[in-house]
C-alpha cells in the first residue's frame, strides 16, 4: 500500500507538469513487462534463448522513436508559431 501511495503522489506531480510524461512512463513500463514476458516464454517453451540484449534494444528503440516523435512535434509547433507570428499585422 505504501508503494501505491508513493506512486500516486509522484504521478500527480508529474501530471501537473505534463500528462505526456505519465503516458511515456506507463508505456515504457508496459513495454518492459511485455519484453520480459516474451523472453521468459521463449526460455520456458524452448523456442528461443532468453537474451537480455533483445530487451535492451527493444527499449532503446522505443526511446529513440519517442525522441523522434517529440522532436517532430516540437518542430511542427515551432513552425506554426512562426507562421502565425509572420501573418499577424504589425
Amino acid at each position: 500500500m505504501l508503494i501505491f501511495v508513493l506512486v500516486q503522489a509522484g504521478f500527480k506531480r508529474l501530471a501537473k507538469l505534463s500528462i505526456k510524461i505519465v503516458s511515456f512512463l506507463y508505456t515504457l513500463t508496459l513495454g518492459i513487462v511485455i519484453a520480459f514476458a516474451i523472453e521468459i516464454g521463449q526460455w520456458k517453451s524452448g523456442t528461443g534463448k532468453m537474451d537480455f540484449a533483445d530487451i535492451v534494444y527493444g527499449i532503446y528503440g522505443f526511446v529513440l522513436f519517442f525522441v523522434a516523435y517529440q522532436l517532430t512535434e516540437f518542430l511542427i509547433r515551432f513552425m506554426i508559431k512562426k507562421i502565425n507570428a509572420a501573418s499577424m499585422p504589425k
